[in-house]
């Protein structure tokens, strides 16, 4: 078996791993795991890393994070007028 299919069999047996560990009694057919064990994994995988860029962008000041009606957060280009030290 050629390396890269190597690494990716081995990257999927990582996600199922890790669904596994979240959600201990998960089961599914090969199908459900395909359609929904997977695409949520990436996708929460997905969520904490953008959570970390959006974190890394408020605190150089160049995205601004608001608190808006019910305590939902959103996110904002930063309207900072004496920031010339970075640009989009």
């Amino acid at each position: 078996m050629p390396e890269n299919r190597n690494a990716d069999i081995t990257a999927i047996a990582e996600e199922i791993k890790r669904y596994l560990h979240a959600h201990p009694n998960a089961a599914d057919s090969l199908d459900g795991i395909v359609k929904w064990w997977l695409p949520r994994q990436r996708y929460e995988e997905t969520l904490v890393r953008v959570q970390q860029a959006l974190d890394y962008l408020v605190a150089h000041g160049l995205v601004s994070r608001v608190t808006a009606a019910g305590d939902r957060v959103v996110y904002t280009h930063s309207r900072k007028t004496n920031d010339n030290s970075r640009e989009f």
